[in-house]
């Protein structure tokens, strides 16, 4: 199990450890200050601990208002042959709770949403990211 420092909504080690997984199968990947960098470093870490092409398969655990741009930049930066599942969670909004199905009635819910829309216009525009098609009826 690869964790990201980045993820400030994501699972700690400590938390993972209290679920039932052993420690010594918990990596963590804590240089990163962006998606990007979280994704490029990650490969760089299942490449040293399994081998270059010795992985295909990735469990994706992200927000879902961050998916499409996390799964965009998967598709980028790592091999071609990897394939992912993907899987959301609800992130906690400060002073209002979980998100839910009715997060466009969320003004900080939407104020996520229009930031993540933007980056990913940016990257493409910029060349950072590759605009794949995405078939959402993959995943968890």
């Amino acid at each position: 199990m690869l964790l990201s420092k980045l993820e400030y909504e994501g699972l700690s080690k400590e938390q993972a450890i209290s679920l039932g997984v052993p420690e010594n199968d918990i990596i963590i990947e804590d240089k990163s200050t962006n998606t990007k960098e979280n994704v490029v470093f990650s490969r760089k870490v299942f490449e040293h601990e399994f081998g270059n092409g010795n992985f295909s398969r990735l469990l994706i655990v992200t927000t879902w208002g961050h998916m499409r741009r996390a799964i965009l930049t998967l598709k980028t930066y790592m091999p071609k042959e990897v394939n992912y599942s993907m899987c959301s969670s609800y992130p906690e909004i400060k002073n209002v709770g979980t998100w839910s199905q009715d997060w466009d009635q969320v003004e900080e819910a939407k104020k996520r949403i229009k930031t993540e829309v933007k980056a990913i216009v940016k990257y493409i525009n910029k060349g950072d990211l590759i605009d794949w098609d995405t078939d959402w009826d993959e995943g968890c």
